[in-house]
């Protein structure tokens, strides 16, 4: 906006002339502008809010009206870019032309970086009496810039006026004052306008509403004057931009106007309000106000307390009134006094919370010093006071202003916090101060600041709290988080009295607990010591911490019997049994050391590895008889309802019956329980398999000449005939059990596979020579049978072919006809069939037989390779001999069809012939015998019969 002069005020002048700074022809124009404006800036910023709307009431041309009938109106509001614009339009009753009226604008644009050398004096910007009204043409287009705000005139006619006068001369009361200063406020953050119009003549009416808008500026916080805009007159309600506050001649609020429905409406001159905003959410801060309208002093002192306080936080903080209700109460407090004092004694919690959100945006450009005092007041009143006393709610609010505090004010906090706790436990009452230290606790280093301030002040009391604290703990990780702490920040406390003190503590809370969960607590409390006293700072507490993982250790020898644990607690013990810690060794009783041998045996076998079974029974042989029967016992329970094969190794030692120890050298085991322990406890045969087969690699179960230990094989064998009787008929058992890799183990089951067999497999075995001859023989008879006894059979039943013939004509003109015969039986596929006594062929023929003129005779036979005959069917055919054509010939015919299968057999007359016929055809099944007679020839009287 300002191409020079930045902290300058520039000048603007705007009216209707014969030429203009920006057009060249008659019309509204700017006529004179300094020269820090650019053109941009004035026709955006500055054009929009030069017009004019006069009273409705007076003509728009000024006749039968006076100018000064006229009222001027000042518009005060803010550019987009932060500069303040305060001008005043009037009225002009002749333009260049001295025929028509028009206005004049006068704007002076505040540079936004001294703009609040105006904010916070409203009679700067309301009284101002130095406004061009007209402009010469001669002078020229150009301004000056002023570089002094009191280069513009005012007038100080008002400003020793108390504002009850002007109000009382409006008819504004308490209340309405209060409505219309909060709806003002309240126009800022919700767009909604405020509409007033006062009564009177217009330019009276104008100037009441400058010496209000005075009165209520300078009642307004700084925050809310910087975004402000005022329009001290005008004839309609436009809403314009960036005002906020229009006041309208009388007339101008009219009741059907809908777009001012939203709006907020003081109409003064007839007593109506509509839309306005009431002081209900701010009652002390607008009682403040209007304890204060008459006083500008102490109103200026209110504003800037709130100014410094609202530094550094977010816009919206300062535009809130719940802020200002806040900031009100802080105020009166800080003005000291009983009304004061009442105030911070009626709700001390709220005051600190207050005094901590204000004090949050303190930074090195936003010092908050008048916050600072009012702490260190605060801070004062409490500590000179016996009878004040604190609650953990109010201290956590105190503790809020500490991260803003300087260094002799968190001091005098850690005071009062003392002197609170020392109170609360003047009475004897300890527990009274534990809640007292919980905030304090949230916050470290201020803890340990306030512990050093009780601690100097009183010792015991101190010492009392602590024991407290550590003796209401109720587990060990709150145990260790309560000592992490304490340790780190309660260092006036001696190290003597922290270990008597964590001792009772640590007893307190094993006793308690289930032998298991001792070990368990007493594994973490171990681990925690160890490793607390290798934290940065907390090297000192070396000795303590070795000291107290003595106690654990000797807690649990003592009240953490092995039958009352579980497998994984033991294994847990490993803090004290791998090894056994040197310096335990001297503090340990007999029976000490008895339960941490038979600990650390259990151990060993629990926590082995592979090819440690050699300093698992070393540690077992160290036992005496009653406890390697404890710690026998106790491994046996571990796998009582389930057997994996990673515990084979380990279980065996359950039954371990002692005298190892060195290396190579096992002692003596106990197969056969340890056998009936496997298989009851591993839950299926599977499992046993599983165990036979890995103690066949194992050194515990082979014998000193490499095969299988004479017990481990009894022991074998009467598990099979007591549990598995049979398994080693399976083929999968037997295939699985006779592929381990030792011989030793395969010739047991062999042996074990035989004792077991039925009766006559045992007898198969027993006699294996004479068996296989006779299953030689057997088999040699079996394969001869069957070979020879077709033929002997056949030769016994003696069968007889079936002989098939194709039906022949008896009369043909043709002198060749083909004979086709088939002939099988059950014993031979393919007998020899002859035709007319030659060979024709086997099993089926087709022959082609010339016949000669006359009578023909045919005879078709079948024998087997048995010499078994059917009988011979022998067929007659005539060959017809005709000269010139043929006639039809008569034979025998059968009507609907002919059965296959003919059998032959007959006799007949010597030299002749006949034909006999059969009508309807002849049904399956049926023999029917035809003797045929007539001629007699060299062949003898022969017939046919036809089966079918």
């Amino acid at each position: 906006m300002i191409a020079n002069g930045q902290r300058s005020i520039q000048q603007h002048y705007f009216t209707r002339a014969r030429e203009g700074v920006f057009r060249a022809n008659e019309g509204f124009d700017t006529v004179a502008v300094s020269p820090g404006l650019d053109a941009l800036f004035i026709k955006s910023a500055l054009h929009p809010y030069c017009y004019y709307k006069g009273p409705l009431e007076l003509p728009e041309n000024g006749e039968n009206a006076g100018a000064e009938a006229y009222p001027a109106a000042l518009a005060v509001y803010y550019a987009d870019n932060g500069d303040l614009i305060i001008g005043q339009t009037a009225y002009v009753p002749e333009d260049f032309t001295g025929q028509r009226s028009a206005f004049f604008t006068h704007q002076y644009v505040i540079p936004s970086t001294r703009k609040d050398e105006w904010v916070r004096h409203p009679e700067r910007i309301f009284a101002i009496q130095d406004f061009a009204v007209s402009h010469d043409a001669a002078q020229g287009k150009e301004l000056p810039e002023l570089l002094e705000a009191a280069a513009i005139p005012t007038s100080d006619q008002t400003q020793s006026q108390h504002p009850d006068v002007l109000l009382s001369q409006l008819g504004i009361t308490r209340e309405t004052f209060e409505m219309l200063l909060m709806s003002m406020m309240a126009s800022v953050t919700n767009r909604r306008k405020v509409y007033v119009v006062l009564g009177g003549e217009p330019d009276r009416a104008e100037r009441d509403a400058r010496r209000l808008m005075q009165i209520l500026w300078s009642c307004m916080p700084y925050a809310f004057r910087r975004r402000m805009g005022v329009l001290t007159f005008s004839g309609e309600a436009e809403g314009k931009q960036h005002l906020h506050v229009t006041f309208l001649g009388k007339g101008a609020l009219r009741q059907s106007d809908r777009q001012l429905e939203r709006e907020m409406l003081f109409d003064l001159s007839a007593g109506r309000l509509a839309g306005v905003e009431s002081a209900g959410g701010a009652g002390r801060w607008m009682e403040t106000i209007w304890t204060l309208r008459g006083e500008p002093e102490r109103l200026q002192a209110l504003f800037d307390f709130c100014e410094q306080a609202l530094a550094g936080l977010d816009a919206g903080h300062a535009l809130s009134l719940s802020a200002y209700e806040e900031l009100c109460t802080l105020f009166t407090i800080e003005q000291g006094g009983p009304a004061g004092d009442a105030l911070y004694d009626a709700d001390r919690k709220q005051v600190w919370h207050s005094l901590a959100s204000y004090m949050k945006g303190e930074g090195e450009a936003t010092r908050k010093p008048r916050l600072h005092e009012l702490f260190v007041r605060l801070l004062r009143l409490e500590t000179a006071d016996v009878k004040r006393t604190g609650d953990p709610l109010l201290i956590d609010a105190m503790l809020g202003c500490e991260a803003y505090a300087e260094r002799g004010e968190r001091a005098l906090l850690s005071r009062a916090v003392a002197l609170f706790i020392m109170r609360a436990a003047a009475g004897g009452d300890t527990a009274a101060t534990v809640p007292l230290l919980e905030p304090v606790q949230r916050r470290p280093e201020m803890f340990r600041s306030v512990f050093r301030e009780l601690y100097s002040l009183s010792p015991r009391t101190a010492e009392s709290c602590a024991a407290f604290v550590l003796g209401r703990i109720d587990g060990t990780r709150a145990l260790q988080t309560a000592l992490a702490f304490w340790l780190t920040y309660a260092d006036p406390l001696s190290l003597n009295f922290f270990a008597g003190e964590t001792v009772s503590a640590v007893k307190r809370l094993l006793a308690k607990e289930t032998p298991g969960r001792k070990v368990d607590n007493g594994a973490a409390l171990f681990r925690f010591f160890e490793e607390l006293s290798e934290q940065p700072g907390l090297e000192r507490y070396a000795d303590y911490c070795e000291l107290l993982k003595l106690e654990i250790q000797l807690m649990l020898l003592e009240e953490a019997p092995l039958a009352e644990l579980e497998a994984e607690h033991v294994i847990r013990l490993g803090f004290m049994l791998d090894p056994p810690a040197p310096e335990l060794l001297p503090h340990l009783t007999k029976g000490h050391r008895l339960t941490l041998e038979l600990w650390s045996a259990v151990y060993g076998v629990l926590n082995m590895e592979r090819g440690g079974e050699a300093r698992a029974a070393a540690a077992m042989s160290k036992l005496g008889p009653l406890e390697l029967d404890r710690a026998q016992a106790f491994l046996r329970g571990v796998w009582r309802n389930g057997l994996p094969r990673s515990a084979f190794s380990g279980m065996a030692f359950a039954f371990y019956g002692g005298g190892g120890g060195e290396a190579g050298k096992w002692g003596t085991f106990d197969f056969d329980p340890m056998l009936d322990y496997v298989a009851q406890a591993a839950g299926s045969k599977e499992t046993v398999y599983e165990f036979i087969e890995w103690s066949a690699s194992d050194e515990r179960f082979i014998g000193s000449s490499g095969g299988i230990d004479p017990h481990y094989r009894a022991a074998l064998n009467r598990y099979f005939d007591r549990y598995d009787n049979g398994a080693l008929r399976m083929k999968p058992v037997r295939e699985r059990l006779m592929a381990l890799p030792n011989d030793a183990f395969i010739a047991l089951f062999r042996e074990i596979r035989a004792r077991q067999a039925p009766g006559w497999q045992r007898l198969i075995l027993r006699r294996r020579k004479p068996l296989l001859l006779a299953v030689l023989v057997a088999v040699t008879v079996f394969i001869i049978i069957p070979a020879i006894w077709t033929p002997v059979s056949a030769f016994i039943m003696r069968p007889v072919p079936e002989l098939r013939v194709t039906e022949l004509p008896e009369r043909t003109a043709s002198d060749v006809i083909v004979v086709k015969a088939e002939a099988a039986d059950s014993y031979d596929k393919l007998p020899n069939i002859y035709i007319n006594d030659v060979l024709a062929g086997q099993g089926k023929v087709s022959r082609e037989i010339f016949l000669a003129s006359g009578v023909n005779t045919i005879t078709i036979k079948a024998e087997n390779k048995y010499g078994r005959s059917p009988e011979t069917v022998t067929k007659t055919i005539i060959l017809e001999q005709t000269v010139g054509p043929k006639l039809p010939v008569s034979t025998s015919s059968t009507t609907g069809g002919t059965t296959d299968g003919v059998s032959a057999s007959g006799t007949g007359g010597a030299g002749t012939t006949g034909t006999t016929g059969t009508t309807g055809g002849t049904k399956q099944g049926t023999k029917t015998d035809t003797t045929k007679s007539g001629q007699t020839g060299n062949g003898g009287t022969k017939g046919t019969t036809l089966r079918e």
